[in-house]
């Protein structure tokens, strides 16, 4: 069987929201994705994504205990968090990343690597939203049910810095 030839190229624009606790950030980011065909049935993608990231602390919304005493209120002490509040709460910083992946009818498997090297000069040079390295694998298979309707159960494995391995399973209908 002959290896398809054609190249398909996507580029897009994305925006990412996400509030978690006292901490919140605003994500403005280009994408591309290049599919390359490697025989009739398996093809290859590669894709990076560049953007700005805009993080912002909530002060209002943290709780932080007395260094001295839990049960009192927070007066102050703790030298971070103290500089955090009076002069960190927003970071503004360049934000990227990079995957991989193999696909064919039925089966998938993809790797990609979040905030990989960046240096977080695009407005400060001191920040404590630290954005770690965050690494994902994830593999899926697609099972044919009916006519039209395909299951596609899928591993999805999630790395950063000192954290444990994070496991999440899914299943999507179509």
């Amino acid at each position: 069987t002959p290896v398809p030839t054609s190249f398909n190229t996507f580029i897009e624009g994305q925006v990412v929201s996400d509030k978690y606790g006292a901490f919140r950030f605003l994500e403005l980011n280009g994408n591309y994705a290049l599919q390359i065909p490697i025989n009739a049935t398996w093809r290859a993608s590669v894709g990076a994504r560049l953007g700005l990231r805009n993080n912002t602390f909530l002060p209002t919304q943290g709780v932080v205990l007395n260094v001295l005493d839990p049960q009192i209120p927070y007066a102050g002490g703790d030298a971070t968090y103290d500089d955090f509040i009076n002069n960190h709460q927003r970071s503004m910083s360049l934000s990227s990343a990079v995957g991989i992946g193999v696909e064919n009818k039925k089966w998938y498997v993809s790797a990609a690597v979040m905030h990989a090297g960046l240096p977080n000069t695009a407005t400060n040079t001191i920040s404590y939203f630290d954005p770690r390295m965050h690494w994902t694998a994830s593999w899926g298979y697609r099972f044919p049910v009916a006519s039209g309707l395909e299951i596609q159960p899928s591993l999805l494995v999630k790395k950063m810095g000192a954290a444990p391995y994070s496991f999440e399973f899914s299943t999507v209908a179509t």
